[in-house]
């Protein structure tokens, strides 16, 4: 399987945690993004190949993984995944994906399964049995775009 795993810059030790995870299960990820950590400083020409890596990331992978709270990007690229019909692992307490006012509506939607963080056991869980544990795709939640539709960005 491969993965994207899209959190806030400020998280990037449980991103390498969940990654390496990840890969000694078998798993490769499509793009890994804390390699180079922030950006801003760089200028635009940097941040928009960095902006163009990640889509690629998103749109290569099997499954997103979120891990809240999450930033600007974060978000984007939940968006993307949701877009796209790719199942996504929002992880994260309660607290942020429940009926609450810190929520977004995109953490409730079909293709999305909630997993509390730090969970390895149901994390391991999930990998063993994927797909059988993916949302199956519906009429209601088929990608808005196609991949083969998709226009590629260039690679960083």
């Amino acid at each position: 399987m491969k993965f994207y795993i899209a959190t806030r810059l400020e998280n990037h030790l449980q991103h390498n945690t969940v990654r390496d995870f990840l890969i000694v299960a078998g798993h490769s990820i499509t793009y890994d993004w804390t390699s180079h950590g922030p950006v801003w400083k760089a200028g635009t020409k940097v941040i928009r190949e960095v902006a163009c890596a990640e889509l690629n990331g998103v749109v290569e992978a099997d499954v997103v993984v979120v891990l809240l709270p999450g930033g600007r990007g974060t978000h984007a690229e939940l968006g993307m995944a949701i877009a796209l019909g790719k199942p996504v692992l929002l992880c994260g307490g309660p607290e942020m994906y429940g009926a609450v006012p810190e929520t977004c509506a995109f953490y409730h939607h079909p293709l999305v399964l909630h997993l509390p963080l730090w969970v390895m056991d149901e994390l391991e869980f999930f990998v063993e049995r994927w797909p059988q544990t993916a949302p199956a795709p519906t009429e209601s939640i088929q990608p808005i775009i196609g991949r083969e539709e998709l226009p590629r960005m260039p690679k960083a």
